[in-house]
C-alpha cells in the first residue's frame, strides 16, 4: 500500500531520520515533500522528518494503522 503520511508538530516522527523511520516501522519512504517545498523524490540520504513534512511511504497495509497513529500523536 501506498499512502501519505503528515508529520505533526508533536509527532514522535518529527526529528527522525527517514532511514530510522523506515527501520522502526517497517516502510520505504518513496518521497518528502517540506512545507512550500518541491517533492523530494527519493529523498536526499540522511534526510530527517520535520513538522509540516508529507511522506509518501510504501508499506504493508497492516503496517500502515500503527505509522498512522505514531505520526498523529
Amino acid at each position: 500500500m501506498t499512502a501519505e503520511v503528515a508529520v505533526t508538530r508533536d509527532s514522535p516522527l518529527a526529528g527522525q531520520s527517514l532511514a530510522a523511520i523506515e527501520q522502526a516501522h517497517g516502510v520505504r519512504v518513496l518521497a518528502r515533500t517540506r512545507p512550500g517545498e518541491p517533492a523530494e523524490s527519493p529523498p536526499p540520504p540522511g534526510a530527517v522528518a520535520g513538522p509540516g513534512d508529507v511522506l509518501v511511504v510504501h508499506t504493508p497495509a497492516v503496517r500502515m494503522a500503527g505509522l498512522a497513529a505514531t505520526a498523529r500523536r
